[in-house]
């Protein structure tokens, strides 16, 4: 027996021609029908197989391509931790600096007072400078 065969592209796959010869004649459906079926049998068979392999090979694809998205999900959830984390953080930064507003507002009216007081003093000074000099 000796088997020929030709693989060509075709569409998105291949096609298998397939030759047997036994010595007699090539194998086809009128001549050779218990030999044909067999044969078409064995194909039917080996075409089977290359369906679950190309499955097989589609489902593995597919999981990594799942890994990759669960992958991406935990480094998501992991930038909004981080994101609310600064949230909080300007948040307690906010609160401070709204504190030390209020603090610098109450320190500015007691500068302003002591400045007043201070150019009352300058002005008692000048009127006592004055008399000393007439």
């Amino acid at each position: 027996v000796d088997l020929y065969s030709f693989i060509e592209k075709a569409g998105d796959g291949s096609q298998l021609k397939l030759w047997m010869d036994l010595g007699g004649g090539f194998v086809d459906s009128e001549n050779f029908p218990d030999a044909y079926e067999g044969l078409r049998a064995m194909l039917q068979g080996f075409e089977k197989e290359l369906n679950i392999e190309n499955i097989k090979v589609e489902l593995k694809h597919e999981e990594n391509r799942l890994k990759e998205l669960e992958r991406d999900l935990v480094k998501l959830d992991k930038l909004r931790e981080r994101y609310l984390k600064e949230i909080e953080s300007w948040k307690e930064k906010i609160t401070k600096n709204e504190e030390l507003i209020q603090v610098n507002d109450q320190d500015q009216i007691d500068i302003k007072v002591t400045i007043e007081k201070q150019k009352e003093t300058v002005k008692e000074v000048e009127i006592k400078l004055a008399k000393a000099e007439s």
